[in-house]
């Protein structure tokens, strides 16, 4: 079976299989959707602020232990699918990388938080704005951190990135900018977490 990522899924699919929604290995099964709406946490308690979970179109042919192929907008396969539930026209179940990011702009800058070493100390800004002067004098850091500058780049944010990287380059302390698929702003502190930056 295969299923087209688009928006969203695509994006949180990307950040699963990153590290950027650890301890999250997949999308996520019923009682976990369930938990973090009625209480903010996954079933086992740990706090969370949104639900990640997938729609799937594969009809009723999805059965726990099925592998499902999930390509990218240009059809390129990313990742397997093994699905451990298919609930409500959702599937649930951990990701396995099939190939490294290939579509989209700025690949470079789609670095995962295994490829950013941050001291300790380092915070991070979810700029999902064009950085203002202003801004840019708030967010200097001293040369024992770093700044973690994430930029939520899904459907044709291109400049936007463009310009929070032209604002990153007047800063004076030390910044590391990542572009980020991040579909939902609420999972921001999450990611940053994960990248080693506190917001």
């Amino acid at each position: 079976m295969r299923l087209a990522l688009q928006g969203a899924a695509l994006g949180h699919a990307e950040s699963l299989m990153s590290g950027a929604y650890a301890p999250l290995t997949g999308f996520m099964s019923r009682a976990d959707a369930f938990a973090v709406a009625a209480n903010g946490t996954l079933a086992d308690g740990t706090p969370w602020p949104a639900p990640v979970t997938l729609a799937g179109d594969t009809g009723d042919t999805a059965d726990a232990g099925d592998q499902v192929e999930l390509s990218d907008p240009e059809g390129a396969p990313v990742a397997l699918l093994t699905v451990t539930e298919h609930w409500d026209g959702f599937l649930a179940g951990p990701l396995t990388p099939l190939r490294p990011v290939s579509y989209g702009a700025f690949l470079s800058l789609r670095r995962t938080p295994a490829e950013v070493a941050l001291p300790a100390g380092s915070i991070a800004v979810l700029a999902d704005r064009p950085l203002l002067t202003d801004d840019l004098l708030s967010l200097d850091t001293s040369e024992a951190s770093r700044l973690l500058v994430m930029v939520p780049a899904i459907d044709g944010q291109e400049a936007l990135v463009r310009a929070v990287r032209a604002g990153v380059a007047e800063l004076t302390g030390p910044a590391e900018l990542v572009v980020i698929p991040l579909p939902d702003p609420t999972l921001a502190e999450v990611v940053a977490r994960n990248y080693g930056a506190a917001r």
